[in-house]
């Protein structure tokens, strides 16, 4: 290990516990990779937003170098070979590997790698785009979500972005109720989406002249926002 992650070892050490708590479940894999009412809502409001965001920069994934961290048995990179992005230029990293066969079985052209929780393994200004869903909510100290920040930001290129996806406040047991905010890691531009498990109202209406003040209206009665989405970029 690096004298870096000699720095976090006991962050990175309760990382690992509190992923594999969980990762090797087998009702957490039924209830995320099934058809749960909750999996299935959040996995068509992470592409809408996703399209939503990142769609009014560029038509296609096709050619974008992506890494996703904390990506766990990797069915979000899955899901970006789906909307075009290739294969080879996708690439996933966690602290366990605990669920890493799961993703290798279903797609080995996507490549998933154990890190350190500290280094991440690539050059600077490699990717176009960084995601992270539910990752910082897991991390178990503020220095370190800093410092994951800070990789994020090192390898992600000039003019590339961040997707984020995740909870309000942090579920590590040594950090529980803690604020999670974009804002608090990255001081780029930032397009910030509350998002629940189904669209608000007022986004599912037609066009009609007074939409806008019907829809703040309805909205009251919506599904509260239980996520934070945002689109943080380009980098400078």
């Amino acid at each position: 290990m690096t004298p870096s992650a000699d720095n976090y070892a006991k962050e990175v050490s309760d990382a690992i516990a509190h992923t594999e708590s969980y990762g090797r479940s087998p009702e957490f894999r039924r209830y995320w990779l099934g058809f749960t009412e909750e999996s299935r809502n959040f996995r068509a409001q992470q592409t809408r937003v996703l399209g939503e965001l990142l769609g009014r920069i560029a038509g296609t994934l096709e050619g974008w170098r992506i890494l996703d961290v904390g990506c766990g048995d990797g069915r979000w990179l899955r899901a970006l070979v789906e909307l075009d992005a290739r294969p080879e230029d996708v690439v996933g990293i966690d602290v366990s590997d605990a669920r890493f066969d799961i993703g290798r079985a279903k797609n080995e052209s996507v490549k998933l790698l154990k890190t350190d929780g500290v280094s991440f393994v690539f050059p600077g200004a490699h990717f176009d785009l960084v995601t992270q869903l539910v990752c910082f909510s897991n991390i178990p100290t503020q220095a370190l979500r800093q410092h994951t920040a800070k990789e994020m930001a090192r390898v992600l290129k000039r003019g590339g972005y961040v997707f984020w996806w995740d909870l309000p406040s942090s579920t590590a047991p040594t950090d529980s109720g803690a604020s999670i905010e974009p804002a608090d890691y990255f001081d780029w531009p930032l397009d910030r989406r509350p998002t629940g498990q189904y669209p608000r109202p007022s986004e599912t209406l037609r066009y009609f002249p007074g939409r806008r003040f019907v829809g703040k209206l309805l909205d009251r009665f919506g599904h509260p926002a239980t996520y934070t989405a945002a689109l943080i970029g380009p980098k400078p």
